[in-house]
């Protein structure tokens, strides 16, 4: 097993390092989470170097979680080239980092997730976008694209990449170089979880590990409690994760990430 934890941008400090791998982690995931504040959402060099020198020091091998708001799938012509040229840059320096993957969400749009037809033809639209941002360079990162809630009922957006057979159909030909990354609460929020879980295994490269209510994406930690409830699906999450998929701690709290962590290494099914 492979488990790894989310640093945010600026807490990527040697302190917590250390404090990772001396309890057992083997993979640091940098959130690039961005705010728009003015700030580029590519970190500096500097501090590229210090997030490459500090891993490479304690064996950490790294992943880059992508900054939000940044839409590959924008209708707007000019507005999609510019997001664009974006991800281009973030992707390089995915790749100076030597990461092992770079995660992408799709986005959201205006409309119902119901309405198909303009749903898969914004999909349509960050599928071309993928290709190009991996087609520019050689020898890249796994790009990794994110399965994303269901906003409730009535809602008059969507989350794209909240449908199972979109994300199927965005890395379709594409495998090579994409494949998913499956944010375990995520797909509990309105749907099926094992059924979205089932439909996208052989395409989950790495895990985003956390739980909720089923109402909020409060990314709580998991407790026996939560896997006699959903059993089915926490099991076949949990027995991927025994395979090898790495699993990303998506919590907070080290102290709860701790706990999941060592609940999952001693679960068996």
């Amino acid at each position: 097993m492979r488990f790894g934890y989310r640093v945010r941008r600026y807490d990527l400090r040697e302190p917590l390092v250390e404090k990772l791998v001396c309890n057992g982690f083997a993979h640091l995931e940098w959130d690039w989470r961005w705010s728009g504040d003015g700030y580029s959402p590519v970190p500096s060099v500097e501090e590229l170097n210090y997030a490459k020198d500090i891993c490479s020091q304690y064996g950490l091998s790294i992943s880059i979680a992508g900054p939000n708001g940044i839409s590959i799938a924008e209708k707007v012509v000019p507005l999609r080239k510019v997001s664009i040229g974006l991800w281009k840059e973030i992707y390089l320096a995915s790749k100076f980092l030597e990461a092992k993957w770079l995660v992408l969400e799709l986005g959201s749009a205006g409309f119902k997730s119901e309405d198909s037809a303009k749903k898969r033809e914004r999909v349509s639209i960050a599928k071309d976008a993928i290709g190009d941002i991996i087609q520019n360079t050689e020898d890249g990162p796994l790009l990794l694209i994110e399965n994303m809630r269901k906003l409730p009922e009535g809602s008059l957006k969507c989350y794209l990449g909240d449908d199972a057979t979109d994300l199927l159909y965005c890395i379709d030909g594409l495998v090579d170089r994409c494949g998913l990354i499956f944010d375990t609460g995520h797909a509990l929020i309105g749907e099926n979880p094992e059924q979205c879980f089932n439909l996208l295994k052989s395409s989950i490269k790495a895990f985003h590990v956390h739980t909720n209510n089923r109402i909020s994406d409060i990314h709580r930690a998991l407790t026996r409690e939560d896997i006699s409830v959903n059993g089915d699906y926490w099991t076949s999450v949990i027995n991927l994760i025994h395979l090898g998929v790495p699993a990303v701690l998506e919590i907070d709290s080290l102290s709860a990430a701790l706990q999941t962590k060592q609940l999952i290494t001693e679960y068996r099914s």
